[in-house]
């Protein structure tokens, strides 16, 4: 994969891995043409497409190279032209029905809530003015949470299988490591900006409390009891059960 070099040459075929794939020297090596014949199982092809080895995969090229390949391998032809391609429409699909299922989960969670089981879990979180932040102090904490995401996007997720080698027997794709690693360090981040405030404003007697964290109010103490995560755990649960379904 040649992810970083924009210009791909005809000298690439000339080497030795290469013509002994094809089965013929490099002078007569070429892109895109098959050698050998599939009749007897010989038939050999390097492709070259114009694209991000990522989206190989959606790449129109790529996908009637791909086509013509099955027929000529398993000996069929098809009345939809090789060329005809769906894919696209069915990435859409999926976009449109990702976007359903997040509008949701407003009318979702109404509904959860609206149960017994669940009413303890959501509360009126009073409104504390002064500990309410305005004007740019709101801005910046909003801009620095964005751009510590944005910055480390692409750096981590291009070497985040580097920096987080993780066993095939977990993720064997590169990119789900990648993204682990990005998540995981956006996590950290997560947690160490509210149990630093919070330990530290527990020892001076005032900053973050439960209340600020969502897990109490000034009437109901509820705090990080057994009953309370275990209905929380339950409502994550059945969140998860939907959205596998859809």
């Amino acid at each position: 994969f040649r992810d970083y070099r924009n210009t791909v040459t005809d000298s690439i075929l000339d080497s030795p891995l290469r013509t002994e794939f094809l089965g013929i020297d490099a002078e007569n090596s070429e892109w895109n043409t098959t050698y050998g014949d599939f009749s007897d199982g010989s038939a050999r092809r390097i492709e070259l497409l114009y694209t991000n080895h990522r989206l190989t995969t959606h790449n129109n090229h790529g996908m009637t190279a791909s086509l013509d390949w099955f027929q000529n391998a398993l000996g069929f032809s098809s009345t939809i032209s090789s060329s005809n391609h769906v894919f696209l429409l069915k990435e859409w699909l999926v976009f449109f029905a990702m976007i359903l299922a997040i509008l949701t989960v407003f009318p979702l969670s109404s509904i959860i809530l609206s149960l017994s089981f669940f009413k303890d879990v959501a509360f009126d979180i009073p409104v504390r003015e002064e500990r309410e932040k305005k004007g740019w102090a709101w801005w910046k904490g909003g801009l620095i949470t964005i751009g510590i995401s944005a910055l480390t996007y692409p750096f981590l997720t291009q070497l985040g299988h580097g920096l987080l080698p993780l066993p095939e027997t977990i993720f064997r794709m590169t990119i789900g490591n990648a993204f682990l690693c990005w998540y995981l360090f956006l996590i950290i981040i997560m947690v160490l900006t509210t149990v630093i405030p919070f330990r530290k404003g527990r020892k001076k007697g005032s900053g973050v409390d439960y209340v600020d964290l969502g897990l109490s109010n000034l009437t109901i103490r509820i705090g990080l009891t057994g009953s309370f995560l275990e209905r929380v755990l339950w409502l994550y649960y059945a969140y998860c059960c939907i959205s596998i379904y859809f």
